[in-house]
């Protein structure tokens, strides 16, 4: 704020500038005033203390008009331009009403004048689940307020088993209000759901948000100007469904990303009305997780009557998606058609064959560029899946391939097919391999260090035999690297980590959890911003004793935030709920993410071992 408004006096010093920024009554660095108009402009600004000097007015009471030089700090409040920026900087809501208090042209400019963000965005809304009660947490760049909301588990309770439609008062009013200031600005709106860390720890119920009718409806009459709209584990009401349907505001039209994750309905033919209502006309991207095969055969028949393409489709997709199907895949298949970019999430398991099918469909399509498989214990090893990494070869324009394992899932032979498969995808970028300890051995690591080439983010996640050598030769054939992801593969060492941080001169983020001990001289390469230029974040677990004080220091003075979990420093009962919240948000945050929507970068599926020792 002081350097900002530093620079809004040097720029009314100039002569050239001062003619067209001093407010409209001031023609010249002089005015003549009235005592009249003195006292009048002092009864308005009372309440601004420090900002006006009377006594610099004038010197003379008995001449009625004199001229007289203003002062700097008299030019500034009187320069609604310069004004404006600087309560555009007040970004903390109870800051910003003190100021409106203040006067009559203060509270004018902050109501004409935008947030201006020194940090977050003021274009996010995230209203979501941050307590264990059931109240919603409506978050804007540090503002925050706790609404009550309806849920599901409480909807039935109220009225003595019957259904209820309508939220508080109280919740709209103060929702109301708060949209009112930052509707003009925001862009994005996420409502319902838990946010990262909460939802993988699992310390909060992630409650189901009602969406009824009224509140809906304040949503489309304030948030006009919303491109991006996220429904995250929401059910949808009769009524809100039939708002939808007679909307005439542009919140639909305006419409460009939709993302639904896990949304319920209280009648089955509300699923076929939402969708008609709801697809947007201009829609570029499209989110679908956790949803039936109905809502993606809805999906993709909509698409195909409409004639449209979008730019941009996430699907996740398990049993539920393939189940009543006939034939079992035309839903997904039919959105990758209208589709110019793909990017699918895929869990299988050894109890349906759906994934069989599924493969041989996806590898069809040139536009997948970005597939996660999450396999189960036994479905890959099986003969009917002998050969299906084969097929990978064929998504010539993959950048992302994400392989969870679940043990007996990938053995030698599924390896040698991955890695024929690698080596003819030319524009991989990020490659992560979790879960591949039992039936690899150190020459399947040997193929694949081999085959991996020109990456730009690597995770590897409880590899047992993966050795210094694998990572390193890794290291040498993608000098590109700039994120590495380790975690619990026992036979890595210190001197190995210290070579990786030497070598890899672009790294930007390095996670190394699991280590049985991390030294002193590798935290010496991380503080060192010669040996790691363009690091930017790190997380290392696994130091057997308290760091030195220098190296603390030098931390904090690099990364804004230090988490550093040691056995011996901390014990379990000193952790606090903030620290492990901060933690556990900047560790998911730099570890690969398994579960994510690509977009959105919300959990869609809670992982259930990811821990930090």
């Amino acid at each position: 704020m002081i350097e900002r408004l530093t620079e809004c006096n040097f720029k009314l010093n100039r002569p050239a500038e001062c003619s067209e920024t001093i407010v409209k009554e001031q023609s010249s660095a002089y005015i003549y005033r009235n005592h009249a108009d003195d006292s009048a402009m002092d009864t308005d600004c009372s309440t601004s203390t420090g900002v006006i000097d009377a006594e610099s007015f004038a010197e003379d009471e008995e001449t009625e008009q004199v001229p007289v030089v203003i002062p700097l700090a008299h030019k500034i409040y009187y320069n609604d331009l310069v004004m404006k920026i600087i309560v555009g900087y007040i970004g903390n809501f109870k800051d910003r009403c003190n100021v409106e208090l203040s006067s009559k042209r203060l509270r004018k400019l902050s109501r004409l004048c935008e947030y201006k963000p020194l940090r977050g965005s003021y274009d996010l809304l995230e209203a979501t689940f941050q307590n264990a009660d059931e109240r919603l947490s409506l978050c804007l760049a540090g503002n925050k307020v706790d609404v009550p909301i309806l849920i599901a588990s409480k909807r039935r309770m109220i009225n003595y088993g019957t259904l209820t439609n309508t939220q508080l008062p109280q919740t709209l009013d103060k929702i109301s209000r708060y949209f009112d200031r930052i509707a003009g600005q925001m862009r994005r709106l996420r409502i319902g759901g838990l946010i990262h860390w909460e939802d993988v720890i699992g310390l909060l119920p992630n409650h189901q948000i009602v969406i009824t009718s009224d509140f809906i409806k304040l949503v489309v009459e304030k948030c006009t100007k919303v491109d991006r709209l996220c429904l995250r584990n929401a059910c949808i009401d009769h009524d809100a469904v039939q708002l939808m349907l007679a909307d005439t505001t542009n919140f639909r039209r305006n419409l460009k990303e939709v993302c639904l994750h896990s949304i319920w309905f209280d009648d089955l033919d509300d699923c076929d009305k939402f969708t008609a209502a709801f697809l947007p006309p201009k829609l570029r991207s499209l989110h679908l997780s956790d949803c039936c095969n109905k809502m993606l055969n809805l999906m993709a028949q909509e698409l195909t009557r409409r004639a449209q393409t979008i730019d941009f489709c996430y699907m996740s997709l398990d049993a539920k998606s393939f189940d009543q199907a006939k034939p079992p895949r035309h839903a997904f298949r039919d959105l990758i058609g209208r589709s110019n970019r793909v990017a699918i999430e895929m869990r299988a398991n050894c109890k349906s064959d759906y994934m069989f099918h599924a493969l041989k469909d996806i590898t069809r399509f040139d536009k997948v560029v970005w597939l996660e498989l999450s396999l189960d214990k036994g479905c890959i090893s099986s003969g009917r899946y002998a050969g299906a990494f084969k097929r990978l070869q064929r998504l010539t324009n993959l950048e992302t391939l994400r392989i969870s394992g679940h043990g007996y899932s990938i053995s030698s032979s599924t390896m040698a097919d991955l890695c024929h498969s690698l080596s003819v995808l030319t524009r991989l970028k990020e490659f992560v391999l979790r879960n591949a300890a039992w039936h690899l051995k150190e020459a399947d690591y040997a193929l694949l260090a081999q085959t991996l080439r020109k990456l730009t983010i690597l995770g590897l996640d409880r590899c047992q035999f993966l050795t210094n050598a694998h990572l390193l030769t890794i290291i040498q054939n993608c000098p590109d690297l700039e994120a590495i992801y380790l975690v619990k593969c026992p036979r890595l060492t210190c001197r190995c980590l210290r070579e990786a941080l030497d070598r890899c001169q672009r790294l930007r983020a390095i996670t190394a959890v699991g280590f049985d001990h991390i030294d002193q001289f590798v935290y010496n390469a991380i503080v060192d911003s010669r040996r790691t230029p363009e690091l930017r974040s790190a997380s290392l677990s696994g130091h057997k004793r308290p760091l030195e004080p220098e190296i603390e220091d030098r931390l904090r003075q690099r990364f804004p935030v230090v988490f550093a979990l040691g056995k011996d420093k901390y014990a379990p009962r000193d952790f606090t709920y903030r620290m492990a919240r901060e933690g556990y948000e900047r560790y998911f945050d730099w570890v690969g993410k398994f579960g994510v929507c690509v977009s959105c970068r919300q959990y869609v599926n809670s992982s259930d071992d990811d821990d930090v020792n």
